[in-house]
C-alpha cells in the first residue's frame, strides 16, 4: 500500500505492519477513526511528523483490549457522522472541535502520551487509573515535552477509583483554558477540588449520579 486515504480508514486493528504502510496522504480534514489498544501512537511517537501532515485535527477513540468485546456496541457507533454528532451534541461539544481524544477501558495510563498531549478536548471513560487528573499531569509531565493545558474540555465516566478530579499539581497545569467539565457516573467522589481552585474560564459543568459528592467549589 502505497498511499492511506485516512477518510475512509474508520477502524485500526492492534496488529498491523505500519513499516509496509508507505507515504501518508490525507484527503480529510478531520480523521475520525476508532482504535483497539495503543499500537497506532507507538507508530506515530516514531514518526512524530504525521501530526502536522495529517493528524492537525483527530477524532480518535481508543479501547482497550479488555472491553473491546463488551464495548463493541457502544463504542464503535463513534465511527458513524450521524450517531457522532449526536453524541458529541449530549456532551455539549463544541460544534468546531479541532482535537478530540476518547479513552475507554485502561488500567493503566501507557500509550497514548503523545495525543492526550496535544488533544483539547478528552473524555476518559471507565478507566480505572484516574484518580484525580494530577495522574493525567503527571503521566505529561514524564515525558518532558510540556503540560495538558490545552485542554478545553474534560468528560470523565465510568471512573471507578476517583475520589477527587483536582489536587493541586491538576489545577496549576489545567485551570488556565478549561471551558467545560463534565463528571458522570463517579460512584466514590467526594470533592471536585481538595484546593484552591481557580477556574476563570470555566462555562459549563455537569455533574451526574455522584452520591458521595461532599464539595463542589
Amino acid at each position: 500500500v502505497q498511499t492511506l486515504d485516512w477518510g475512509k480508514l474508520k477502524n485500526l486493528p492492534e496488529e498491523l505492519n505500519w513499516d509496509q504502510c508507505g507515504i501518508f496522504k490525507c484527503s480529510q480534514k478531520r480523521p475520525c477513526m476508532s482504535l483497539s489498544g495503543t499500537e497506532f501512537f507507538q507508530y506515530l511517537k516514531t514518526n512524530p511528523g504525521l501530526w502536522e501532515t495529517c493528524f492537525k485535527e483527530f477524532q480518535f477513540s481508543v479501547c482497550a483490549h479488555e472491553k473491546e468485546g463488551t464495548a463493541r456496541d457502544i463504542f464503535w457507533h463513534r465511527v458513524d457522522p450521524n450517531f457522532r454528532e449526536i453524541y458529541f451534541q449530549t456532551l455539549s461539544l463544541p460544534e468546531e472541535h479541532g482535537k478530540y481524544l476518547e479513552i475507554v477501558g485502561f488500567n493503566s495510563f501507557t500509550g497514548f502520551e503523545d495525543a492526550l498531549l496535544k488533544a483539547e478536548y478528552i473524555s476518559l471513560i471507565d478507566n480505572k487509573f484516574v484518580k484525580s487528573l494530577s495522574d493525567l499531569a503527571a503521566g505529561v509531565k514524564s515525558m518532558n515535552v510540556g503540560n495538558v493545558m490545552a485542554m478545553k474540555g474534560c468528560w470523565l465516566e465510568r471512573s471507578t477509583e476517583m475520589q477527587t478530579i483536582f489536587d493541586e499539581e491538576a489545577e496549576v497545569l489545567m485551570e488556565e483554558n478549561l471551558e467545560t467539565l463534565w463528571a458522570s457516573n463517579l460512584p466514590i467522589l467526594k470533592s471536585v477540588s481538595n484546593g484552591n481552585l481557580q477556574l476563570g474560564h470555566l462555562k459549563k459543568l455537569y455533574l451526574d449520579c455522584c452520591p458521595m459528592l461532599e464539595t463542589v467549589f
